[in-house]
Order: structure tokens, then C-alpha cells, then sequence
């Protein structure tokens, strides 16, 4: 059984999360020129196809994550989190690989940039079968990310 729900995000959940962001979100969202964590989470919420909150057993907001359409079959995945993340890890790995497919029934190729410093969200990246470059994108300290499955 799993310990954590899915389901789609609201700005209550984003005004919950902001407040217990992981410290590199925080630091990612600041480096990308975003106001707020807030206002990054309201952002995402808005502009994705199926934004989706991930709830903790105790009914608490630990992760939000969603695709932003950037061409008809090119996607933006996202995904900012809370150290209680960590408390559901086994579950969420679980369902990560499905939620995946699901992104790639809309958009066969996805492709996004992540902080150099983000190092969990790196090997995460890459254990889903990202490709991760090693050298920056369109900004310094971003290291773009895709995946294509056609």
C-alpha cells in the first residue's frame, strides 16, 4: 500500500509547500529569477496541462510537479519539493516512472534546465533516464535535461 496521493495541485497547496520548500528548491527558484517560491509553484500550477500535488500519510503537501506544453509534442517537466519527500521516497520512486509515461503520452520529448547545485534532483533526473548535459544552458549554473520516448 502506498503511503502517499496524487492528486491535482491548487494554489493552497502552492501557499503550503512554498512554506517548507528543500533549501536547493529554494536556491534553484531565487538562481532562475523567480519573486517567490510561491510565486514559482503558482506559476507551474497555471501554466501545466496536470499539475499534481504529492500528499504525505499525514495529509501534508511534500512535492508538486507538473509539464508545461512548450510546442505541440515538447514538454517542460518540473517538480519542487519538501524534505518530507524523503520520508515517502520508496513511493514516490515507485510511481515515478508511470507518471513519466504518462507526461510522454503528450509530449514525446521532454527537456527542461536544472541548478548545477540541485544534486538530488540530478541523480533523480538521471535514474529516471534523463539525459543531463554537463555543461551550461541558456543561463550559467543550469544544466539542461531531456528524454525522448518515440
Amino acid at each position: 500500500m502506498s503511503n502517499l496521493t496524487l492528486r491535482p495541485a491548487t494554489p493552497e497547496d502552492a501557499a503550503e509547500l512554498a512554506l517548507t520548500l528543500r533549501e536547493a528548491d529554494r536556491t534553484e527558484i531565487a538562481l532562475a529569477g523567480s519573486p517567490s517560491p510561491y510565486d514559482s509553484l503558482m506559476r507551474g500550477i497555471v501554466r501545466s496541462e496536470h499539475p499534481t500535488a504529492v500528499v504525505g500519510p499525514h495529509g501534508d503537501v511534500v512535492a508538486i510537479g507538473g509539464c508545461v506544453a512548450l510546442a505541440p509534442r515538447l514538454g517542460s517537466p518540473w517538480l519542487l519539493a519538501s524534505d518530507g519527500l524523503l520520508d515517502i521516497k520508496r513511493s514516490f520512486l515507485k510511481d515515478c516512472r508511470p507518471q513519466l509515461m504518462r507526461l510522454h503520452d503528450n509530449f514525446p520529448t521532454l527537456y527542461n534546465e536544472v541548478w548545477e547545485g540541485n544534486t538530488v534532483h540530478i541523480r533523480w533526473l538521471k535514474w529516471l533516464g534523463f539525459t543531463v548535459a554537463e555543461t551550461y544552458g541558456t543561463r550559467p549554473h543550469f544544466l539542461p535535461f531531456w528524454r525522448t520516448n518515440v
